[in-house]
């Protein structure tokens, strides 16, 4: 059960690289409009890790409701 407890900290340690690496491409306007395929990927890779932070929450959340349910009989 650690690792899911420490799962968090690291998908959202992997939002916050994958931003980093997303917002330095979009300041950057000679990357942005040069490499579109790393562009893309950057932006893919940055949604990626918000759908798995999105779907970490989701699970945790029917966790919860599950063991509520479970009490309530």
């Amino acid at each position: 059960m650690t690792e899911y407890a420490t799962l968090r900290k690291q998908i959202v340690g992997d939002v916050k690289i994958n931003k980093n690496q997303y917002d330095s491409m979009l300041n950057d306007p000679e990357i942005a409009s040069g490499d579109i395929r790393s562009f893309y990927e950057s932006y893919y890779k940055l949604h990626n890790a918000h759908n798995a932070l999105f779907e970490h929450d989701r699970a945790n959340h029917l966790i919860i409701k599950t063991a509520i349910d479970s009490l309530r009989g």
